[in-house]
């Protein structure tokens, strides 16, 4: 016991439950600034968008909060290390329960991340609404609008500007194409894109009535910094007017969708690491006391 005590007074035990708490801190919080496109996830987001004119929400996440968990990791590791060093090879039953642990901390990250799943689709779900009819009219002169609503408006739509940049989450993508809506041609302020089809040709500037699901922060920063350097003022938060549902309900569902594939991995790891487990215990306790009685 004399010698147990004057080892580190933090277990490797506590130091992963302190690690799986502070993942999923660090999870909370790069899942909120993605949504709200904020803070160092924005940041990210933008130097991806400049290196390869896309970004990837969930495979950010998911490698940030890894770089963050390394402390944790090399803690554990040397504490590992050194209860090996005082105690020797750990026994084939204490191994067996650790795997049976590790395999409840997966599950429950998996669980999480099947409600994170279920959260994100329930969000995309209300960007829009159910009603078949824009009612709203929202306003080109200011950054106001009515975020996650069908509106209705009219504006130029700067067809001679068109942008493009590719969204990806973590396994699917696809190509956003915008041209901004403002008030006039002589407007060089923007709040407001428009959606476009893929591959939209470039053509002259139209009026147009436009009607649509309005999202707040849909366009990346990279794709605002291109539109400054031919000299328009893009004045955080822009939105973009998505010709329908579907595709302004794109990102969450995709998200979902990513989520549920890693909520699904993640439980194939937990089966395995407990039958490997049982597999353990079994050998120890041999095959005669194991006939059922």
């Amino acid at each position: 016991m004399a010698e147990e005590r004057s080892g580190p007074i933090v277990s490797a035990r506590m130091l992963l439950f302190l690690l799986v708490a502070w993942s999923l801190v660090v999870v909370s919080i790069l899942a909120w600034q993605a949504y709200a496109y904020r803070g160092l996830f924005a940041a990210i987001a933008e130097w991806q968008f400049r290196q390869w004119e896309q970004m990837f929400p969930v495979a950010t996440i998911i490698v940030v909060t890894f770089l963050l968990q390394i402390p944790f990791l090399i803690l554990i590791g040397l504490r590992l290390r050194q209860r090996r060093r005082k105690f020797g090879p750990a026994r084939s039953d204490l191994v067996a329960h650790r795997e049976k642990l590790a395999a409840r901390i997966v599950g429950a990250v998996s669980a999480l991340a099947l409600l994170g799943a279920l959260v994100l689709a329930i969000l995309g779900f209300t960007v829009g609404g159910v009603g078949e009819k824009a009612s709203i009219t929202a306003p080109l002169s200011s950054g106001e609008a009515h975020v996650n609503q069908m509106v209705r408006t009219k504006g130029v739509v700067r067809l001679d500007r068109i942008g493009f940049y590719h969204e990806r989450v973590l396994i699917t993508g696809r190509d956003l194409w915008v041209a901004p809506l403002v008030n006039s041609t002589e407007d060089r302020t923007i709040h407001y894109f428009v959606e476009l089809p893929q591959n939209a040709k470039a053509s002259p500037a139209e009026l147009r009535d436009v009607t649509g699901i309005v999202r707040r922060s849909a366009v990346p920063g990279g794709l605002r910094k291109l539109y400054e350097y031919e000299g328009y003022s893009v004045p955080g938060p822009t939105y973009v007017v998505f010709t329908s549902r579907a595709s302004a309900r794109w990102p969450f569902y995709n998200a979902a969708i990513d989520l549920l594939i890693a909520a699904i991995a993640g439980l194939l790891v937990a089966i395995l690491l407990r039958s490997h487990s049982r597999q353990i215990t079994a050998r120890e306790t041999g095959p005669g006391e194991l006939a059922p009685a």
